[in-house]
């Protein structure tokens, strides 16, 4: 059985060591040529982007409703993963593999705002078997719009799979994001939604 903790902080912090990343962020919510919503990557180098709209109409602010989403990354043979939360797909391979220690699905938000994953489901395999498996009661969430002396937060679901040899995984959830102004729009990275995987090799 995985072993799992959430933490929560007011402020953001720089996670390192990671093997492989993605994440879904407010962006431009499609619109134009702006910070594009969907990564997945090693780093910003090297990643593969996407757009999706989330909100189609801003004029009474910005909610996304439940967005689903699934996270692959595999590391058998090499480093393969995917972000599959709308009509475009980034993918990332690298020559990289090894096996996971340990998942962290992290929410933030340094606006007036609420970001959380729900009905998560983190899934454990061994060369193409499903040996593991967590889905918590809740996911992280982060809410700071009645908090406007202190707008910045993240919240962190650590998972740690029982197993030393598990070589892929998967996370489900539903991504969600609001932002109640219409007269200031927060930064393209202000509301994020990211998984990093951790390997023995990261």
């Amino acid at each position: 059985m995985s072993i799992a903790m959430t933490l929560y902080h007011d402020s953001v912090s720089t996670p390192t060591g990671y093997a492989v990343y993605a994440e879904a962020r407010l962006g431009a919510n499609g619109f134009g040529d702006g910070t594009p919503e969907l990564v997945v990557g090693h780093d910003a180098e090297d990643a593969d982007y996407g757009r999706i709209t989330w909100d189609g109409d801003e004029s009474d602010g910005f909610d996304s409703g439940n967005a689903p989403g699934v996270f692959t990354a595999s590391f058998a043979g090499g480093t393969a993963a995917t972000l599959n939360a709308g009509s475009e797909v980034p993918t990332y391979t690298s020559a990289a593999s090894g096996v996971i220690a340990k998942v962290q699905i992290r929410v933030l938000t340094q606006a007036l705002a609420k970001v959380e994953w729900s009905t998560v489901c983190i899934k454990f395999y061994r060369d193409g078997v499903l040996v593991d498996s967590y889905a918590p009661e809740t996911g992280p969430s982060v809410d700071t719009r009645s908090s406007p002396q202190d707008p910045v937060a993240e919240s962190i679901l650590e998972v740690t799979p029982s197993g030393t040899d598990y070589d892929k995984v998967v996370v489900t959830g539903g991504l969600y994001m609001a932002y109640d102004s219409t007269s200031v729009w927060p930064g393209g990275s202000d509301l994020a939604a990211q998984i990093f995987v951790y390997t023995s090799n990261a």
